[in-house]
């Protein structure tokens, strides 16, 4: 599925939605590329309702330090995933066992849960979630 490309922890948002959308991860780059460069010119409609995100998408680099999650959440929304937030900060990625597709906002980094399966260049089932999105059905 990753054309046997080297993968770093920085780009772990295009790394968890392309197993999330169970796709190539150079098509997942390149619409999130497509995505990302609509809000940096103000040409997505969410910017009408949200300006702060023009300047947020200019300050991501999907490559080398990261994006926003109010940046990359909208874009998995309209992909059919649904936002769910902890505001108890009590929920670690290992709770995540039955089936479904979950991808995990932590402090700082993306992960994607898939049946109870998380993958990720590392072990993060003891970190807290600050949110996950998921599929609706799942």
């Amino acid at each position: 599925m990753h054309s046997g490309l080297e993968f770093s922890n920085k780009d772990c948002v295009v790394r968890a939605i392309t197993i999330a959308l169970n796709q190539p991860y150079l098509k997942t780059k390149r619409q999130f590329t497509i995505y990302l460069n609509r809000l940096r010119r103000g040409k997505d409609e969410i910017v009408k309702k949200y300006p702060y995100l023009i300047q947020e998408a200019k300050d991501s680099d999907p490559e080398n330090k990261g994006v926003y999650p109010d940046v990359w959440i909208p874009f998995l929304q309209r992909k059919g995933y649904k936002l769910y937030r902890f505001y108890d900060k009590n929920h670690k990625v290992k709770e995540l066992s039955s089936k479904g597709t979950y991808v995990i906002g932590l402090y700082g980094h993306t992960t994607v849960v898939k049946d109870g399966i998380n993958y990720d260049i590392g072990d993060c089932r003891n970190l807290i979630m600050d949110f996950l999105l998921a599929k609706k059905g799942d």
